[in-house]
């Protein structure tokens, strides 16, 4: 009888965090336009995952006859200056680009997030020394900054994305924090600590939780931004390198056929368009959802 009663209340608890998840989920779903941008997102990354089995051609087999050609019913979104079908080279870019965005954010997202709990958590020295730091690297414009990190590690997809997360260290770092300050000073984290628990599990068990609407957003945003950070640095030629099929090394790769042949930058700007614009959307959306006062 007394275990029955113990499990009562943990078993109510994981109902209601359940219902809670439920009616976010139901927020996010009524919201139309973040539902969209959300399908495109996952047909986006399904494409990336499945590009060697769905991609109708080698992205990298040169056919110079056919260089230039516009888009026809063997090549959708025609093909480039090496005659290489461009929608085979953006579904295997897909994977390049996303993947490098993906990577920079989760270093950006590590970094940042324990930054900001422990200077929310250790006091003032750790906070003032953490904080400065990120004032420092945000002294920079953030994709001079990208350039200068790359121009010394080498130009490489790989070094591109740690430059853009290296930048995006500090918003991280800021909104966690913030979200984290509310949770400090709450009873529960006081008594936890007089009762000897250890800092490191606090952080854990109930400030990493705390955080985690504001991450969503900042991730989802931050991604967007990623993905333009790195193709921006393919295309000055300090990301990928020919011949892997990027979408910024892409555009690079079209803007001096702009008038002889413009599918060859149209189609690999309107991809990077339109996942940008489905992740700001999505973003939105997870935003709307995170605040009660949106709904």
């Amino acid at each position: 009888m007394s275990a029955a009663t113990a499990a009562a209340p943990q078993q109510e608890t994981t109902f209601r965090d359940r219902s809670a998840w439920a009616e976010m989920w139901s927020a996010f779903t009524r919201n139309r336009a973040a539902l969209a941008g959300l399908i495109i997102l996952a047909v986006i990354v399904l494409i990336a995952l499945f590009a060697p089995w769905i991609a109708p051609h080698d992205p990298t087999a040169q056919h110079l006859e056919l260089r230039r050609e516009g888009p026809s019913a063997d090549a959708w979104f025609g093909r480039d200056e090496f005659g290489r079908d461009i929608l085979s080279r953006l579904m295997y870019g897909a994977r390049a680009t996303l993947l490098a965005a993906a990577g920079a954010i989760l270093l950006s997202g590590v970094v940042g997030t324990v930054i900001g709990i422990l200077s929310a958590y250790q006091g003032k020295v750790v906070d003032s020394l953490f904080m400065r730091a990120m004032d420092i690297i945000l002294a920079f414009p953030y994709f001079l900054l990208a350039i200068l990190i790359v121009a010394v590690a080498g130009p490489s997809l790989r070094n591109a994305a740690i430059a853009i997360g290296i930048t995006y260290i500090p918003q991280y770092a800021r909104v966690v924090r913030g979200a984290a300050l509310e949770i400090v000073g709450k009873e529960y984290i006081e008594a936890a600590r007089a009762s000897g628990v250890h800092g490191f599990l606090i952080a854990i068990r109930h400030v990493l939780p705390n955080v985690v609407a504001p991450i969503t957003v900042i991730t989802t945003v931050g991604l967007a931004l990623a993905i333009v950070g790195v193709s921006s640095l393919s295309f000055l030629g300090l990301g990928a390198q020919p011949p892997s099929p990027e979408w910024g090394a892409m555009l690079a790769a079209g803007r001096e056929y702009v008038t002889s042949a413009p599918h060859i930058c149209i189609f690999p700007g309107l991809v990077i368009l339109v996942t940008v614009l489905a992740l700001n959307l999505v973003g939105d959306g997870f935003r709307d959802t995170f605040d009660p006062t949106m709904r």
